[in-house]
């Protein structure tokens, strides 16, 4: 049984716990208790004949990596129950007992479940919905009941009244104040725009804000065989610092990790194709985005894209098999502020506009942050 703390709306950001990796587990119910973690109840096989037992798991972090865990009682037949929080805080548990056709209630006094009150079955085959206790009864009839119903008589008098025009002496539809503003349009119904929310609408300073540098020596200053990953058709030449590709496999040169800013944040991507005559390299953000084929010898290409974080590389560069260029000064960094490729969009920094170049590409214009 695993538990999943969502981060995010959709739930495609979480962290998922293995609760209890056992198998014939039933019936899981779960509720989040005051300090904000979760509580779970649910029944598992035991391993001794037909016995399942039922447990109540107390999380004590976000995530459920840590947590109280209680065997509340152990039944004959796997049970379904159901969990919600008392007006104290802690849990109520009531589950069935399938042998005796019984359902039980547990009212824990504690979080973990250290102390716990387990109630007598509610309701059996001769008496389906328990015993009813009626403190004071006022009625001007006659009171039927029938089947295992019992009236016990009681000095306790009744509390205050929490009906408000229970008689309905007068108009039950009370109408609250009025929620529109103007709805009888006695005033031009166009409102105002609001505040401006772009930032730098008119290009006054540079567009695009980077952050910090993903890669780890994405110019090839070092040995590359301890950070990225390739294979013996790749070289490092360290006196010029780039890896060059031989020709005759599509083998391609990675640099495994994560980047730290978020799988759906954009990223300007820039690196230099120096060298060779042949074959063309096509450069990818994990297997998101990725760039056109590059001739070798082009120099400088940049791109803009989402990293998918699914094969856990944060940039891969996968050549044709004609490939005999070198790739060096690798760079991944997050974007904020406008995102555009510096191959199709340039800023104007003296009419404070952004121009495009046509037949470039079709790389959009866009305002990254978020409204």
């Amino acid at each position: 049984m695993k538990y999943a703390n969502c981060s995010s709306a959709d739930c495609t950001s979480k962290n998922v716990t293995v609760i209890d990796p056992s198998t014939g587990i039933a019936g899981p119910s779960v509720v989040v208790g005051n300090d904000g973690f979760a509580r779970i109840s649910y029944s598992v096989y035991n391993g001794n004949g037909d016995n399942y037992n039922e447990n109540y798991v107390d999380c004590t972090n976000s995530s459920c990596s840590t947590t109280n865990t209680k065997t509340l009682s152990t039944l004959s037949g796997y049970d379904m129950n159901s969990i919600a929080l008392g007006s104290d805080g802690y849990s109520r548990i009531i589950y069935d007992d399938p042998t005796n056709t019984t359902l039980i209630f547990t009212r824990l006094v504690t979080d973990s479940g250290a102390n716990s009150v387990t109630g007598t079955s509610i309701g059996t085959p001769s008496n389906p919905f328990g015993a009813l206790n009626v403190t004071t009864v006022n009625t001007t009839s006659d009171i039927t009941a029938g089947g295992n119903v019992a009236f016990t008589a009681t000095s306790a008098p009744l509390g205050q009244e929490n009906i408000t025009n229970g008689d309905f002496s007068t108009n039950p539809l009370a109408l609250g104040s009025e929620q529109t503003t103007d709805g009888n349009f006695a005033t031009d119904p166009v409102t105002t725009t609001g505040s401006e929310l772009t930032t730098d609408g008119n290009f006054a300073t540079n567009p695009t804000i980077l952050g910090s540098e993903q890669t780890t020596d994405g110019n090839f200053t070092t040995d590359p065989t301890s950070t990225w990953t390739f294979d013996s058709s790749w070289a490092w030449d360290n006196t010029n610092h780039q890896v060059t590709h031989t020709p005759g496999t599509t083998t391609p040169l990675a640099l495994p990790g994560a980047l730290t800013s978020g799988a759906l944040d954009v990223y300007q991507v820039s690196f230099d194709v120096v060298g060779g005559t042949a074959g063309t390299v096509t450069a990818c953000l994990d297997d998101g985005t990725c760039s056109s084929a590059i001739a070798a010898g082009t120099g400088i290409t940049t791109f803009n894209g989402r990293w998918s974080n699914s094969s856990g590389d944060i940039i891969i560069f996968t050549p044709s098999s004609d490939f005999d260029g070198s790739i060096t000064n690798v760079s991944v960094k997050e974007e904020s502020g406008w995102a555009f490729s510096d191959n199709s969009w340039t800023w104007d920094s003296v009419n404070h506009q952004i121009t495009h170049t046509p037949g470039v590409s079709d790389e959009p214009l866009y305002l990254t942050w978020e409204l």
